[in-house]
């Protein structure tokens, strides 16, 4: 499994993005990637999930939310 294919699933505000992903030792990271918040929330919500072999999900994924400080000052990414 370590010579697979690592990608990650990212969906937030409705649209999936699949980016590249390194396996180091046990630890899987992802391409920077950047989010933007450009709706009328203070915040939306997104999730990641690890693929691996291709298309092939880990069980679970990661939960995140994207704010609008502007909207949301009292978001912890805006302090």
């Amino acid at each position: 499994m370590a010579f697979t294919p690592w990608k990650c699933r990212i969906n937030v505000n409705g649209k999936e993005h699949v980016i590249i992903a390194t396996l180091l030792v046990d630890t899987v990271y992802c391409e920077s990637f950047e989010f933007k918040n450009e709706s009328e929330e203070p915040s939306v919500s997104g999730s990641v999930t690890v693929l691996w072999d291709y298309n092939k999900a880990f069980d679970g994924n990661l939960p995140f939310k994207v704010c609008r400080c502007d909207l949301d000052s009292s978001c912890i990414a805006c302090t």
